[in-house]
């Protein structure tokens, strides 16, 4: 099997605010370093962040999807092989949560 016969296809970057603080143009400079073939990036959205926030106090920042959309896509100008995917979180209690809130 060839060193390059994989590439992770679920890697965090600092857009996943409470998962990982690497910058996307870091893992970036390993594809172009050629220490990576390829990088599938899967950063999480939480879908009730904001109701989830209020009344637990976290300070979880809305995902920004278009941020995250664009860097993807200006990479691919740059010919680097990433492949853009999300992981969606559904937080246990959250349905309890926004009830409560509503």
């Amino acid at each position: 099997m060839a060193r390059y016969d994989f590439i992770d296809i679920h890697v965090h970057t600092d857009y996943s605010a409470n998962d990982c603080k690497c910058p996307m143009n870091e893992y970036l400079r390993l594809l172009e370093a050629g220490i990576a073939r390829g990088v599938g990036f899967c950063d999480h959205i939480h879908p009730v962040t904001e109701r989830w926030s209020e009344v637990l106090g976290e300070n979880r920042p809305p995902f920004d999807g278009d941020g995250y959309t664009a860097d993807i896509k200006a990479a691919k100008v740059r010919g680097l092989n990433v492949y853009q995917g999300i992981e969606v979180t559904y937080e246990k209690g959250a349905g309890l949560i926004i009830r409560r809130l509503s």
